[in-house]
């Protein structure tokens, strides 16, 4: 069985500290509904393709 994992890694010239002064704070609840969205288009992604591929078979 083949696991489907993203990483997402940050990128190695970035500090921390540049991120806090470009970006502006998000609130907990919006950073919350991104990763959920993020989420949700990961697992519906992994879905179709484990639908295509039983198709094939």
């Amino acid at each position: 069985m083949n696991a489907s994992i993203k990483i997402v890694k940050r990128k190695r010239d970035e500090e921390p500290n540049d991120l806090k002064t470009s970006a502006p704070e998000k609130s907990a609840e919006r950073s919350t509904r991104e990763m959920v969205s993020t989420l949700k288009s990961w697992i519906a992604e992994l879905q179709k393709r484990n639908r295509a591929q039983s198709r094939s078979f």
